[in-house]
């Protein structure tokens, strides 16, 4: 599951819907506190504010939780399982290229016996050197065409 897939299925963790989510409670709030004021009678601006925030904390902390806080804590969640996700396969690569060996460059070797020359300028069979720069195994056997040259009756 990548990080734009998930995150593009949740619209309201996207920073315009919360911004207007926002606005909007903090607008009906206030025209709440408007309505209640011009209903009682006149009152102090500590009673004032003392209404404003119990409406502000009625309306606009609850309204910030579920559609601000909530989906930004699921696209947090959402984002550190992508990224453990990632980190589990990128160690899983790292694993997998430390167990390859790669033989490269150029092997000069013997026309007619077959024989490598190695680094310090000596020949040897083509098995020791692949014994020595890799992790093959080898298993001999003999092909058909000279197992007739050297075994007759077979």
């Amino acid at each position: 599951m990548s990080i734009e897939h998930t995150s593009s299925k949740n619209r309201f963790a996207s920073p315009v819907f919360l911004l207007i989510i926002t606005l909007i409670s903090i607008f009906i709030s206030e025209i709440l506190v408007m309505l209640f004021i011009a209903k009682l009678p006149a009152m102090s601006h500590y009673y004032e504010a003392v209404l404003d925030g119990i409406i502000l904390t009625v309306i606009l902390y609850p309204s910030l939780f579920f559609f601000v806080f909530k989906p930004i804590k699921t696209n947090l969640e959402l984002r550190i399982k992508a990224e453990s996700e990632l980190n589990k396969t990128i160690e899983e690569l790292k694993k997998s290229l430390d167990e390859i060996k790669v033989l490269h460059g150029i092997l000069p070797f013997c026309a007619a016996c077959k024989k490598i020359r190695n680094d310090k300028g000596y020949w040897d069979k083509i098995e020791n050197y692949l014994l020595e720069h890799s992790e093959i195994q080898f298993n001999h056997g003999m092909c058909p065409e000279c197992r007739k040259k050297y075994y007759k009756e077979f």
